[in-house]
C-alpha cells in the first residue's frame, strides 16, 4: 500500500490483538509493538501472523524487530519478518560509530528484502542525527524507504523537547529532495500533532498520546483515539483540498 502524497498518516502502535479490533478504522498504519518489551519492543512472531491474516486486506500493518544491538542477530529476525507478509518492518538503530552505522547500511543494501524497511532514529543522539541529516543520500541507496524520529527514553522529554521544530522541518524538506518520507514519533501529545502535520511529514506515529492517562504501557483509549483521528481528516482534507485548487 502507498501513502497519498499530500497526507500525513496516523500510525498508532498496539500491544495485542484485542485493542487494534476497537479502532481499526480510525487509523492509516496499525504498528505491532510491544512497550513491555522495550523502546520498540517486539511482538512474537505467531502473534503477528494472526494479526496479518486478520488485518492485511483491511490497512497498512508494520512491526518493530525489537530492541536489537548486534547485526547478526538483526539480519536473522529481518529475514523471519520479511516472510510475514507486512508492509513496512522498523529497524531501531543504536549505533555508535559512524563507520559501523555506513556498514549496516551496505548489508542492508545486499539483502534481497521484500518488506519496506524503516529506520528509527532515537532523537536523544544529537550528533547522530547530524549524521544522519548530512548522509541522506546514502540511506536513498541503501534502499531505506523510511525514516522515524523516535525518543528512546519513553517516560521524560517528547519529540518536540528535544528536536527544535526548526530542525525537523528542515529534515523534512531535506528528505522530500531526496524522495524518503519522514516518520515523527516521540511522546506526542494529541495537542502537538496539527503544529507537526504542518510540517509535511508522511507519518506521525503515538502511543503514549492514545492510551489512558498518556502511559504507554496502559490500555488504547477509544476517545483519544478518535480525537487524533479528527486531526488528520482535517488536516488532510485541507491539503487535498489545496492540491487540487
Amino acid at each position: 500500500m502507498n501513502f497519498l502524497a499530500d497526507k500525513t498518516s496516523l500510525l498508532v502502535s498496539f500491544k495485542n490483538l484485542e485493542e487494534i479490533d476497537r479502532v481499526l478504522k480510525y487509523v492509516d498504519i496499525v504498528d505491532l509493538k510491544n512497550p513491555e518489551n522495550g523502546s520498540i519492543g517486539s511482538w512474537k512472531i505467531e502473534d503477528i501472523i494472526k494479526a496479518v491474516k486478520a488485518f492485511k486486506k483491511k490497512t497498512i500493518i508494520s512491526a518493530t524487530l525489537g530492541d536489537i544491538f548486534i547485526d547478526d542477530e538483526i539480519f536473522d529476525r529481518l529475514s523471519k519478518f520479511d516472510k510475514l507478509g507486512l508492509d513496512f518492518v522498523k529497524i531501531g538503530i543504536f549505533k555508535k560509530k559512524y563507520s559501523e552505522f555506513e556498514n549496516f547500511l551496505g548489508e542492508i543494501k545486499k539483502k534481497n528484502i521484500k518488506t519496506n524497511i524503516v529506520l528509527v532514529f532515537f532523537v536523544e543522539d544529537k550528533n547522530f542525527l547530524k549524521f544522519v541529516f548530512d548522509n541522506l543520500k546514502k540511506l536513498k541507496d541503501s534502499r531505506i524507504k523510511v525514516i522515524l524520529l523516535d525518543t528512546y527514553v519513553k517516560n521524560t522529554k517528547s519529540l518536540l523537547d528535544i528536536c527544535p521544530r526548526s530542525f525537523l522541518e528542515k529534515l523534512v524538506n531535506r528528505s522530500n529532495f531526496f524522495e524518503l518520507q519522514i516518520g515523527l514519533a516521540g511522546k506526542i501529545n494529541a495537542k502537538q500533532i496539527p503544529q507537526l502535520i504542518k510540517l509535511g511529514p508522511k507519518i506521525i506515529g503515538l502511543r503514549s498520546g492514545v492510551c489512558k492517562n498518556n502511559n504507554r504501557i496502559s490500555e488504547i483509549s477509544v476517545r483519544k483515539i478518535k480525537k487524533v483521528s479528527s486531526y488528520f481528516s482535517i488536516a488532510n482534507k485541507i491539503a487535498i483540498d489545496n492540491a487540487g485548487a
